[in-house]
């Protein structure tokens, strides 16, 4: 039967006009007129010639092998895309969590601030190149007091980088603690004060070694009180880490911060839905792609076994001695009865399968 299936198919092709091929035109209606010839079938018979059986069995084999293969082909993709919607509807769930959250922090900072939030906060990059640039104002003058020390020049600029850094660092998280009202609770009130105590010891042990350094070296300007020099270096790095924190200060805000959180969350969700979406289309859209494929396959094996069918007859009857046997009737009584190679319904609706389960349990289509 196999090669039976493989000679019709082809005969639809191109393979189809090689005279040699037993379902060619030309075989198929060799055979017509062999039969005609020995007047089979005869005319009084109802019963459909046994070549004509034999084409219809093909047809209707090739046509159910077809309709499983689409079947299982239909069957995982339904699963794989059925699963894909179901975290589809997790993700809407997970989108609209976040639509409510950031519905509220715009809320709260429009009553806040009596404006409508940014669309976004303004570039960090200034930011952070008034606290770089903080760090390098402490260089030369830190560097003078680890000099003290006799250690090497790079070693020397990494200490003072170290001073410069915790500086603005503490000026950095500081502010930031203000703005946003951390400070409020007890452990973030002592937060505050280490904060604010590191930078007062820091520049106050520096200042003292560099007044060492100062007296030490004979380089060192004479006509300026200790005192003095030692007060004026305090303020200095003090007045350094106060712009710090006033940055940082302006920098920071919760509800701003809250906001754009979660509308970078939102965004997320939003992006990933949307994968989602995409990933589902084109799988919708492959599915449809294949059922057209085997659809096709279908009516081409029905197309031509009808078409084989209707030469095989109508050379027969032109080889047929029996006719003016037979002058009242065109045709043998076989001939009059169609052959009928039906498509499967899933070949013909790509959710035949989802329709007949929904009938079955007593749904609707």
């Amino acid at each position: 039967m196999a090669i039976l299936e493989t000679y019709l198919m082809a005969s639809y092709y191109s393979f189809g006009s090689w005279i040699f091929h037993p379902y060619s035109d030309w075989n198929v209606a060799r055979r017509g007129r062999r039969d005609g010839l020995k007047n089979l079938p005869s005319w009084k018979d109802p019963h459909q010639p046994p070549f004509l059986v034999e084409l219809k069995q093909v047809g209707d084999s090739m046509l159910r092998e077809i309709g499983e293969d689409w079947s299982q082909v239909n069957r995982k993709m339904k699963s794989e895309i059925d699963s894909l919607r179901q975290g589809l509807e997790h993700r809407n769930a997970l989108e609209a969590e976040a639509t409510a959250e950031h519905s509220v922090a715009h809320e709260a900072y429009k009553q806040e601030h009596d404006i409508p939030p940014p669309a976004s906060r303004a570039s960090a990059f200034w930011y952070w190149l008034l606290l770089a640039i903080l760090v390098a104002s402490e260089l030369p003058m830190n560097s003078l007091v680890f000099r003290l020390f006799g250690e090497s020049e790079i070693l020397t600029l990494v200490m003072a980088f170290a001073v410069g850094g915790t500086l603005v660092l503490c000026a950095h998280y500081l502010g930031e603690m203000l703005k946003e009202g951390y400070y409020k609770r007890r452990t973030n009130s002592i937060m505050v004060g280490v904060l604010i105590l590191i930078p007062v010891i820091v520049v106050g042990s520096v200042a003292l070694f560099r007044e060492v350094y100062l007296e030490s070296s004979p380089d060192a300007p004479k006509n300026l009180s200790q005192m003095a020099a030692y007060i004026g270096f305090c303020s200095f790095n003090l007045v350094l880490f106060l712009v710090g924190v006033v940055a940082s200060y302006r920098r920071h805000e919760e509800r701003l911060s809250r906001l754009l959180e979660r509308r970078k969350l939102l965004d997320k969700k939003r992006s990933s839905r949307s994968v989602l979406q995409q990933e589902i289309a084109r799988l919708d859209a492959e599915r449809v792609k294949l059922f057209q494929a085997h659809h096709l396959r279908g009516m081409q094996i029905k197309d031509t076994v009808e078409r084989l069918t209707a030469k095989y007859r109508t050379h027969n009857l032109e080889s047929r001695t029996d006719r003016e046997q037979n002058p009242d009737e065109g045709q043998p009584r076989s001939f009059l009865n169609a052959i009928e190679v039906k498509v499967p319904e899933h070949l013909q609706d790509i959710d035949a399968d989802v329709t007949k389960a929904r009938t079955a349990g007593g749904g609707t289509a």
